[in-house]
């Protein structure tokens, strides 16, 4: 079996991200993080656990990148006002 150059992705860190997601950031994005990190969690085969759980953790990036470019056009709005 050949090493891996990146370490293995845990689903119960992914279910982690996606419940703090949904409580502090975006709501849509981190439920479906929660759920793909349940469906990793679920699964037999490493490599469908392995690529719900890449879904789950992409899920919590793009809900972290539209959160912060919501705060960023917040904030130059209010810096106008």
């Amino acid at each position: 079996m050949p090493s891996r150059k990146y370490p293995r992705r845990d689903a119960g860190s992914a279910l982690a991200g996606g419940i703090l997601m949904t409580v502090c950031c975006n709501v849509v994005c981190g439920i479906l993080a929660i759920v793909f990190a349940v469906i990793a969690m679920s699964m037999d085969d490493p490599h469908q656990r392995e690529k719900f759980v890449g879904y789950s953790w992409n899920s919590f990036g793009i809900g972290l990148a539209i959160t912060c470019v919501g705060l960023i056009l917040i904030g130059m709005v209010a810096g106008h006002m």
